[in-house]
C-alpha cells in the first residue's frame, strides 16, 4: 500500500558476467534462477544476443571504485541486488527493486563508516584465497553491504558481555555478501 513500509528482511545480489559471444553484461540471477521451478539453471541464453552461456565459460565482470574506507580503489567482483525480502503488516513477501530501493543504496554506499569499524586485511591462507582470487575481497569490511557492516558495527559497540557477542558473531555469516540464496524457502 502506497505511503506504508514494511521492514526489509533482506536483499538478494547476483554476480555480474560478460556474455562470451557479445560481451553483454549478465545478470546471473536474472538469466539463470527460475523462482516458479526453484531451480537455478547451469545453462541459459543471453539476454541480449541469445547465444547459450554457462557460468564457468562467461567471464566475471570486475569494477574499480574508490573505498573510503582504505583510502584506496580497489578492484573487486561486480554484484548487483537484485531480489528484496521483506515483511508487511506481518507477512513475507519478495520484489524486484525499484527506482526508490536503488536510489536508497546508493545513499547508504555514501555513508562513512564510524571510526569503530575495525580495519582488519585477510590474511593469505587457504580458506581466504578464494574470496581474494574470485571476489578481489582483501579486508572484513568488504564482505558486507555498508548497510550491514553499519548496522552491525552499532550492534557489536551495545553488547554488553562476551556470551551475547559470540552469538553474534556465530550468526555473522548469514550477514556476508558470501551468504549463499538457496530456494529452498
Amino acid at each position: 500500500e502506497k505511503g506504508k513500509k514494511g521492514k526489509i528482511n533482506y536483499l538478494v545480489w547476483s554476480d555480474v558476467f560478460l556474455c562470451p559471444h557479445c560481451n553483454n553484461e549478465i545478470i546471473l540471477f536474472d538469466n539463470a534462477v527460475d523462482l516458479e521451478a526453484k531451480k537455478i539453471h547451469s545453462e541459459f541464453n543471453c539476454d541480449n544476443c541469445g547465444g547459450s552461456i554457462t557460468k564457468k565459460k562467461a567471464e566475471r565482470l570486475w569494477e574499480t571504485k574508490y573505498d573510503s574506507f582504505i583510502n584506496e580503489t580497489v578492484k573487486t567482483a561486480k554484484t548487483v541486488p537484485v531480489l528484496i525480502n521483506y515483511t508487511f503488516q506481518g507477512k513475507r513477501y519478495e520484489r524486484s527493486l525499484n527506482d526508490f530501493d536503488k536510489d536508497l543504496i546508493s545513499k547508504i554506499e555514501s555513508y562513512k563508516l564510524p571510526d569503530s569499524t575495525p580495519l582488519l586485511k585477510l590474511y593469505e591462507g587457504y580458506n581466504t584465497n578464494q574470496p581474494i582470487r574470485s571476489n578481489g575481497v582483501n579486508y572484513i569490511h568488504q564482505f558486507y553491504s555498508k548497510r550491514n557492516l553499519i548496522y552491525l558495527g552499532e550492534l557489536w559497540l551495545n553488547l554488553s558481555s562476551n556470551t551475547e557477542k559470540i552469538w553474534l558473531t556465530s550468526a555473522m555469516i548469514r550477514t556476508t555478501r558470501m551468504y549463499k540464496f538457496t530456494l529452498d524457502r
